[in-house]
């Protein structure tokens, strides 16, 4: 699938721009929503990330997991 090439690459990227705003990568995950990847496939990459680097982007990613899980705002869930 296209849009899982480089998905850790391109997530971290936004994470790095953002300025610790996580609606910047949120936007980023809902493109890889829309262009197919699963619900599944994103929390699998999401957890593997966040083993994979440290705290600061840990806590980023946790945040992303919440918006893919729904456990935020209503307006603000991607799946």
């Amino acid at each position: 699938m296209i849009v899982e090439d480089g998905f850790e690459k391109n997530l971290l990227d936004k994470i790095k721009e953002s300025d610790g705003n996580a609606l910047i990568p949120r936007e980023y995950l809902i493109k890889c929503k829309n262009e197919g990847m699963k619900k599944e496939d994103m929390l699998k990459k999401l957890e593997k990330m966040r083993y994979e680097n440290e705290e600061k982007v840990e806590d980023f990613l946790l945040d992303l997991m919440d918006f893919v899980e729904g456990f935020c705002n209503r307006d603000l869930t991607i799946f």
